[in-house]
């Protein structure tokens, strides 16, 4: 048997609806009210799933930010590192310059002192 809901059977009959049609509606209702439920309890978990995701997001927003301060902290040693090499190639440019010259003036000594002898 079929769960009615007396008091809107009871107002479908004295609308003067006949009892074929309120016994029908009555019954109907229930069913109604159990799918409204079901959506309920369907909404629940969607917001407890959405309740988790922004959980993950949350700690996936951290785990990004802490990503982005070591780049940001590479970055600055890389920026170092780059002035440093541009030092030592500075220095050895000035070096070679340096060697040239000597070369040069040994050579200049060794053919004087070959001319002399």
């Amino acid at each position: 048997m079929a769960l009615m809901l007396a008091k809107t059977y009871s107002a479908f009959k004295a609308a003067g609806v006949n009892e074929e049609q309120a016994q029908a509606a009555a019954e109907e209702l229930p069913a109604f009210e159990g799918r409204f439920g079901s959506l309920e309890g369907g909404i629940s978990r969607v917001e407890g799933k959405m309740a988790a995701i922004e959980a993950t997001a949350g700690v996936i927003e951290s785990k990004v930010s802490g990503i982005e301060e070591r780049l940001t902290t590479l970055e600055q040693g890389l920026a170092v590192l780059a002035a440093r090499v541009a030092a030592v190639e500075a220095k050895m440019s000035v070096l070679t310059w340096a060697v040239g010259v000597n070369v040069a003036a040994t050579i200049a000594i060794l053919g004087v002192l070959l001319r002399h002898g």
